[in-house]
């Protein structure tokens, strides 16, 4: 497991990757998630009612891209087209252009709400060799995408406050961004997941504090 390692995955710290599941009749699902590697193994947790758990309950197999963009991660919660290959020795499709992939199986789950995922990797694959310099604009997105999806949950589950608390957060990343990069596309995808927030928050019945 040291080249997972190396790849920045750490029993300690969920690594956001983006999980491609597989529908049927050659469709995939693709759905961003927080793993660790906790010895042998790379551990997930899902929530029940997504469609992540029923693809890999199902399945039990999936791919774990490893991507520094954000736009993909934007694209992946959305809904949006993701462009996707299936690299040689693999039998499902990794997203096009990330930086590494693993290709994993299911080898127990332990049932909750969230449920947990222990996957064991089959095959690795990686593309990028060169170390890129951090940057607090990729990381303050993905922290919004992560608060961005729990806001169905927190309305389903009537939990007001948890709502308001989730929109504050996605300001303050959205603020992060604004500060740190002039990049049109990352303020962009910053001020499309505020707005996509505040809209989905409007729609719940659940009033905030």
């Amino acid at each position: 497991m040291r080249l997972l390692e190396r790849l920045g995955l750490s029993s300690q710290t969920y690594s956001e990757v983006i999980m491609i599941t597989e529908i049927g009749q050659g469709r995939y699902n693709a759905a961003p998630v927080g793993v660790r590697l906790v010895g042998e193994l790379l551990v997930l947790r899902l929530f029940r009612e997504s469609l992540s758990y029923a693809l890999l309950k199902r399945s039990g197999r999936c791919t774990l891209s490893l991507a520094w963009s954000p736009d993909i991660f934007y694209r992946s919660v959305m809904n949006l087209p993701i462009p996707v290959r299936t690299p040689s020795g693999f039998t499902m499709p990794i997203v096009e252009g990330c930086d590494a992939a693993v290709e994993a199986e299911v080898v127990e789950v332990v049932e909750g709400d969230p449920a947990t995922f222990l996957l064991k990797p089959l095959k690795t694959v990686v593309f990028r060799r060169m170390p890129r310099a951090f940057n607090r604009a990729v990381p303050a997105i993905i922290e919004a995408l992560v608060h961005y999806t729990r806001i169905p949950v927190y309305c389903r589950m009537g939990l007001g406050e948890k709502l308001h608390e989730a929109i504050n957060r996605i300001k303050y990343c959205v603020d992060a961004v604004l500060h740190s990069t002039r990049d049109p596309v990352m303020r962009g995808i910053a001020l499309e997941i505020l707005k996509h927030s505040i809209a989905l928050a409007d729609l719940c019945r659940v009033t905030p504090p």
